[in-house]
């Protein structure tokens, strides 16, 4: 008994991950779109009745595909779950930061809870909504009969998800890689919340 979460990061964009693209809004790529029909394969006939999903169109247009392969299933968009808004570095590559801005760039990269872009979310606003989407969960759905639901977020929401569900410092938070189309499971037993299999932290 109890609920699993699949957490799904969103398959490749047109953008890629060399850019800090929070709350910019670009769609999949071609090899994105191939890629979300192979994840739906991996739901496909999974008794699935809820998909949740970031409004961003890459997260939308995942959650979609995914929703194809699950024809009893509902998608239901939610803000709490959109990407982290870098601020002033929407748009821009890491070495354009490094440039422009390379004394707040490394303090940030060292310690992303206490440097942040000018005009941008802290992962603390972050992790905040995150929790209100976690015990939303937990209202809505029944623990006393085993459910499964999928939520479709962003790499940066997954990795502070994480920490926080695996009680690590929201300091470490990036070092966890998370890739496109990856699938971390969470269960909630009534109680508690558990990962299986979480990603490997990548070495400071």
């Amino acid at each position: 008994m109890g609920l699993r979460l699949y957490l799904v990061r969103h398959a490749r964009t047109t953008a890629g991950d060399s850019v800090f693209c929070g709350t910019t809004n670009h769609e999949l790529s071609p090899e994105g779109a191939a890629q979300a029909n192979q994840l739906a394969l991996r739901f496909h006939n999974r008794p699935i009745r809820d998909i949740y999903c970031s409004p961003l169109l890459r997260a939308e247009q995942t959650a979609q595909i995914l929703r194809n392969a699950l024809p009893n299933a509902e998608i239901n968009t939610r803000a709490s779950l959109r990407e982290m808004d870098y601020g002033d570095w929407e748009g821009l590559s890491h070495e354009q930061v490094q440039d422009r801005d390379s004394s707040v760039y490394e303090s940030w990269a060292a310690n992303p809870t206490k440097t942040i872009p000018r005009n941008s979310e802290s992962p603390e606003s972050v992790l905040e909504r995150l929790q209100g989407f976690l015990s939303e969960l937990k209202d809505s759905h029944h623990q006393d009969r085993p459910e499964e639901v999928i939520a479709v977020l962003h790499k940066g929401t997954i990795r502070i998800l994480l920490a926080y569900l695996l009680g690590e410092t929201l300091r470490d938070y990036r070092k966890r890689d998370i890739s496109y189309g990856a699938v971390i499971e969470v269960f909630f037993d009534g109680a508690d919340w558990a990962v299986y299999d979480p990603p490997t932290s990548l070495p400071s």
